[in-house]
């Protein structure tokens, strides 16, 4: 196989596997969820790598409908159900 050939499938595999990364990373990025929009980009890149836009394009669709549909405070929590918050003053009086 020619050498050219090859080093194009793979330029174009990255290129088509960011693309479709790109989906989940910015609508990860919209609710403040960074780690998984980089993860998601992530391995859509290397997806798209192995077998371009036939295995990238349905993993960014599923991590596209996971950053959706689940919340944020099942992922990483949120400041406010911290275990280590201090406890209310209320009804100290």
């Amino acid at each position: 196989m020619d050498p050219a050939f090859i080093i194009g499938a793979l330029i174009g595999g990255f290129l088509i596997g960011a693309l479709c990364g790109l989906v989940p990373f910015f609508l990860a990025r919209k609710q403040r969820r960074m780690t998984l929009g980089l993860i998601a980009l992530v391995v859509c890149t290397f997806c798209g790598v192995i077998l371009g836009i036939l295995l990238a394009g349905p993993v960014a669709a599923v991590f596209s409908v996971v950053i959706v549909t689940t919340n944020k405070s099942e992922s990483g929590g949120s400041a406010d159900s911290s275990p280590t918050a201090p406890p209310s003053d209320r009804g100290t009086e």
